[in-house]
C-alpha cells in the first residue's frame, strides 16, 4: 500500500488548488490527487466549448502545475474511505494510506424528474470530454434548443447558444 502525507480526492480546480497549497505550505510532504478523469476540464469554461472555444479540448485543465510541483496524479475512482484507519480504497482494489485527506469532489447537475428526461437529444452539462464533444456535435445540428436552468452555467450556455445563432 502506497502512503501519502496529503491525499486530495478530486482533480478539478478546487482539488488542484488544495494540492498545490499543501505542496507550497509543506514542501517536504508527499501529496497526491485522485481523479476519475484522464483529461480533466475547467468546469466554469464548459459553456464556452459550445461556441467561443473552437474545440472542447481548448478547455482542458492542465496537469503541468501538479507535475512541476511533484504532486502525484492517480487516475481512479474512490469507492471507500476509512478515516479511522486512514485508508482509501479505489475501484480496482488498490488501497492508499494518508495522513491528511481533502475532499474536493466538485458537483453534479441536478436532474429534474421530468418525463422524457432520458430521451436522445436531452443533455446535461457534464465534466466528461467525450460527452461534451457529442453535445457540441448535437448543438451544431439542432435548430431549436431549450435550456433548463437559470444558474450561472445555464445562463452562460444560453448566451453561447445565442452568440452561435
Amino acid at each position: 500500500m502506497r502512503n501519502f502525507d496529503v491525499v486530495v480526492i478530486g482533480g478539478g480546480p478546487g482539488g488542484v488548488t488544495a494540492a498545490l497549497s499543501a505542496r507550497n505550505t509543506y514542501p517536504d510532504k508527499s501529496v497526491a490527487v485522485i481523479r476519475r478523469e484522464q483529461t480533466p476540464l475547467i468546469p466554469c469554461g464548459i459553456p464556452y466549448t459550445l461556441h467561443t472555444l473552437e474545440r472542447v479540448e481548448d478547455d482542458i485543465l492542465p496537469d503541468s502545475p501538479l507535475d512541476a510541483n511533484g504532486v502525484e496524479i492517480i487516475i481512479g475512482e474512490v469507492v471507500e474511505v476509512d478515516p479511522a484507519q486512514k485508508k482509501i480504497k479505489l475501484k480496482g482494489g488498490e488501497e492508499l494510506g494518508f495522513d491528511k485527506l481533502v475532499l474536493a469532489t466538485g458537483s453534479k447537475p441536478f436532474v429534474p424528474p421530468i418525463p422524457g428526461i432520458d430521451r436522445e437529444g436531452v443533455y446535461f452539462i457534464s465534466k466528461d470530454i467525450n460527452y461534451l464533444k457529442r453535445l457540441k456535435e448535437s448543438v451544431e445540428e439542432d435548430e431549436v434548443i431549450g435550456v433548463i436552468g437559470g444558474g450561472f452555467i445555464g445562463v452562460e450556455v444560453t448566451d453561447e447558444l445565442i452568440k452561435k445563432g
